[in-house]
This record gives structure tokens, sequence and C-alpha cells, in this order.
């Protein structure tokens, strides 16, 4: 339903300090990156699967919004 992998964030390098940019996609498949700032390699972690359990409640609550019917009176 609602698809966070293409979504990009910044982490600074623990090494340097620099800020790079990431997809969540990319944390949550473990990749390997390399620093932009000092090529260090960097081991992305979606630590305790955080960003799978965040996409994972923001879809529940999307259904649960599109299940519920709204009322809505006008009166002229």
């Amino acid at each position: 339903m609602f698809d966070l992998d293409n979504a990009e964030i910044e982490f600074e390098c623990p090494h340097c300090g620099f800020t790079n940019s990431v997809t969540i996609g990319e944390v949550k498949a473990g990749r390997v990156i390399v620093c932009c700032g000092c090529l260090s390699n960097i081991r992305l972690e979606d630590h305790e699967r955080s960003a799978e359990k965040s996409q994972g409640e923001i879809n529940d609550a999307l259904r649960k919004l599109v299940s519920e019917k709204i009322e809505i009176k006008i009166t002229l």
C-alpha cells in the first residue's frame, strides 16, 4: 500500500562526520555504502527492524482510515 523504500534519509559518517544520503530500502537491505567524504565503508543497519516496523504501522493506519466511514452532514 505505502512504500518507504525510495524515501531518502541523511546521516553523518561515524568516521568523518560527512553527511551522506541513502534510501530507506538500502538501510533495510543492510547495504554497505562508501562515505562521500572519507571513502570509508559503512554498513547500514535497520536497528531492530525499525524502518520495516514503521512502514507496517503506516500501512495499518492507512487501512484503518480507508475502512472507516466518515459521515458529513451539511445543513443549508
